[in-house]
């Protein structure tokens, strides 16, 4: 499974194993191809977006930038 997992996110199952155990030596990059492999990119994007919660829209005054959609 991790072998096939590797291949769908087109990485290396040595840089899988990093993401997997978290060295911190993995690339951006990679983790988001392994998250867009298992198919839940859309759901972990919303959720880093700070207007999407009660605190970052409170505090969206304070970022003095304009939400782009």
């Amino acid at each position: 499974m991790a072998d096939e997992l590797a291949a769908r996110a087109d990485i290396g199952r040595s840089t899988l194993r990093d993401i997997e155990t978290g060295r911190g030596t993995t690339q951006f990059a990679a983790v988001m191809s392994v998250i867009t492999a298992l198919g839940i990119d859309r759901p972990v994007v919303e959720a880093a977006d700070p207007l999407n919660h009660d605190l970052g829209r409170m505090r969206a005054h304070l970022m003095h930038r304009e939400r782009v959609r």
